[in-house]
């Protein structure tokens, strides 16, 4: 946080603050770089288009040696919405293309060996997902 601007109170997001408190300073002291939702940096690191926690929010790939993980930011905020898929978090910004970009999302790597690196799960926080019926399993990876 920057000198000089109230903390909000804990728990609480007050409109603007995350882009204010996190984006901002980077963008201002120009070291920036602002891509479209489908951006490769090179063969290892691209970007998925996941748009519904945030307009423009995206899945970042990174694929080595044949193997991929997908570091999958607020796409999905607890485990429950991979068996409930329309169910979105609070600050989602658009529900319904948020349940959207979820299903597209598992559809396209239930049952492959794609690594999931969700950033709000709790330890040990990596996973698989798995069909399960119209819906999908959240498997955490233990080994």
């Amino acid at each position: 946080m920057r000198p000089g601007r109230p903390r909000a109170p804990r728990g609480s997001n007050p409109p603007g603050t995350v882009f204010r408190d996190n984006c901002l300073p980077i963008v201002e002291a120009g070291q920036a770089l602002l891509v479209d939702d489908d951006y490769a940096l090179d063969d290892t690191v691209t970007l998925t288009p996941t748009p519904g926690h945030s307009p423009c929010h995206c899945c970042v790939n990174i694929l080595s040696k044949g193997s991929r993980a997908v570091v999958a930011g607020d796409l999905m905020h607890h485990q429950i919405q991979c068996r409930e898929p329309d169910w979105s978090a609070r600050p989602d910004w658009d529900a319904k293309q948020s349940a959207v970009s979820r299903r597209k999302f598992f559809a396209s790597v239930a049952d492959t060996d794609t690594l999931i690196l969700p950033i709000h799960f709790p330890a040990p926080t990596v996973g698989l997902i798995k069909p399960l019926g119209a819906a999908f399993d959240y498997r955490f990876k233990r080994d």
